[in-house]
């Protein structure tokens, strides 16, 4: 077999890993480009600051929905010439609650104000610049901010936080916020890892009241149905749900109210285009292992709902009549262009984490199986059922930034640095284009490990799911990079005593840094909770790839027996 031959197949591999991947890419439906993850939601001030006691006074203040999962409220307001006044509200968690601001919209670099309640009473809040990641890098009392009039109250009667503090600026604060909650700090007030974060952007300029906001920020069509039409019936009374506009690109509203202490009455409104629409009530905001209901309306015939347990990413992994949703007196209708799914749930507090998703159009499940085809498109949101307000996931942008870190680990360490290793070793014999090959396609490689490098550290406040082991892994993988590079600038000449230690060295290092990268994108793909399809493509090119190295192998064996 002539290494030329082995060549052809080795680059032929890299040609089908690409379709795979590319294949593996079109099952994972997950963008959306109306996700508004950072932006706040402005809501009707309803809290009662009046009993709390609050430094300063809080009338007027405008509100703002940030955080609804951990039920942080952002009231502000402009109370003097360069002076504003802020509450934030939190629900307890016994730990401390903090708002940074920032100028880039990152933790690192930004001022925060944080404050707790010891067990022992009274409130603390201080003033950090959040210099790094870890605890002694953000010490208290330092910062640019610069405050005044600071409390902290504790309300029992709603377990919520209220933090209060006035800044002096002569211009608008920072809009660009980053909330975190952690466990309470010890007695040097340094502030331990943040459990959960959360950035957001804060338009200071809009002085419209909170009341006349919130009709903006949640305006639906007001629903008006008839009793009954050919696509089905009613089952339950409509009026006097609230609404929240939770997917403007595809144009869904929910609507809602709790109809007794363990019955919810939700309608779902989209546009008819002959295919189904769904929601889906998750626990940690992810499709799969989320119950759903799902509903279509095929022309001249009556509606039909289902519910559906989403096991996996492929339909025959979602089978209808499953999940764990109570449904009671399901209907959907078709009027006016636009479908309606109206469900009740037998629950006391439904899942606030919502998946809504739109089936391929002028397509409906079909026979007894009612699987349902792959969706067209989907979003997440979370909803607060108190105040009304829904707030998109970043999922767009954190979806799309953890398919280029994986895709740039698979060119560094799965492509470019494999091929890297076959011109140093198999190449040999046509001097001096291997060395140069070897040096070119390793820089490459090198570039890309840099950039998953870059886009990892990007990725780790964006993502709900703990990476540190990834991410200890990768940065020890990419010192092993680091160590070849050194290794390339000291390198002796052959005639050096040293010169075979080096090539030990420079070669199992190298393989190592392979090996480990490789396993570490495997490790990747676990976290990301991506479908098989990606772990059975790489699998089916390093199986390829392997294959090639073993004729490579071969060839060089007989090279050396008949020089």
């Amino acid at each position: 077999m002539d290494s030329s031959l082995v060549t052809t197949l080795f680059f032929a591999s890299l040609l089908l890993f690409g379709f795979s991947t590319t294949a593996a890419h079109g099952h994972d439906d997950d963008d959306d480009d109306d996700a508004t993850g950072g932006s706040s939601s402005s809501i009707q001030c309803t809290s009662d600051l009046s009993s709390l006691n609050l430094p300063f006074s809080t009338n007027n203040f405008t509100c703002n929905s940030v955080w609804s999962s951990q039920g942080f409220v952002l009231m502000y307001q402009q109370t003097g010439e360069g002076l504003w006044s802020f509450v934030l509200e939190a629900s307890d968690n016994g730990g401390y609650i903090s708002v940074g601001f920032s100028q880039s919209g990152n933790m690192v670099g930004s001022s925060a104000v944080a404050g707790w309640v010891p067990s022992t009473g009274g409130g603390i809040v201080k003033q950090y610049l959040l210099s790094g990641k870890i605890s002694s890098d953000c010490k208290p009392d330092t910062g640019s901010l610069v405050l005044s009039r600071t409390s902290i109250v504790r309300q029992a009667s709603t377990s919520k936080l209220y933090m209060a503090f006035q800044v002096t600026s002569s211009t608008a604060p920072s809009s660009k916020l980053v909330y975190a909650v952690g466990s309470q700090p010890s007695s040097d007030d340094l502030l331990p890892m943040h459990t959960s974060m959360r950035k957001s952007t804060v338009d200071y300029g809009d002085t419209t009241s909170s009341q006349t906001k919130t009709e903006v920020s949640s305006s639906c069509e007001k629903l008006s149905l008839s009793g009954s039409n050919s696509s089905g019936d009613i089952l339950f009374d409509t009026s006097a749900l609230s609404c929240s506009k939770v997917w403007s690109s595809q144009d869904f509203n929910i609507y809602y109210k709790q109809k007794a202490s363990n019955l919810w009455s939700f309608v779902i409104s989209a546009p008819d285009k002959q295919g189904y629409i769904s929601v889906g009530f998750s626990s940690n905001g992810r499709m799969v292992g989320t119950s759903a209901v799902a509903g279509w309306v095929q022309s001249g015939e009556a509606g039909t709902v289902k519910k559906y347990y989403l096991g996996g990413t492929k339909s025959s992994s979602c089978p209808p009549d499953t999940g764990n949703l109570n449904l009671v007196n399901p209907w959907i209708i078709s009027q006016t262009s636009r479908l309606y799914l109206g469900f009740q749930l037998n629950i006391t507090q439904p899942e606030t984490k919502l998946i809504y998703a739109v089936g391929p159009a002028n397509k409906f499940p079909t026979g007894n199986s009612y699987l349902l085809s792959e969706h067209d498109d989907m979003t997440s949101t979370t909803i607060d059922y108190t105040t009304g307000s829904s707030s998109s996931s970043d999922s767009g942008i954190t979806e799309t930034l953890r398919i280029s870190h994986g895709l740039f680990a698979i060119l560094a360490f799965a492509v470019m640095m494999p091929a890297g290793v076959i011109f140093a070793r198999y190449f040999k014999h046509r001097n001096p284009f291997w060395f140069y090959a070897h040096i070119a396609v390793q820089g490459v490689g090198f570039l890309c490990a840099l950039i998953c490098l870059v886009i990892g550290f990007a990725l780790e406040d964006k993502v709900d799911i703990d990476v540190d082991g990834h991410k200890a892994f990768g940065i020890f993988i990419f010192v092993l990079v680091i160590l070849q590079v050194l290794a390339m600038l000291a390198r002796p000449d052959k005639e050096a005593k040293i010169r075979k230690y080096w090539n030990w060295y420079h070669h199992n290092v190298g393989r190592l840094a392979i090996v480990l990268g490789i396993s570490n994108i495997f490790y990747g793909i676990h976290l990301a909770d991506k479908d098989n399809s990606w772990n059975i493509g790489l699998g089916i090119y390093i199986g390829i790839l392997g294959a090639c190295f073993v004729a490579f192998e071969i060839v060089n064996m007989k090279r050396r027996r008949n020089p």
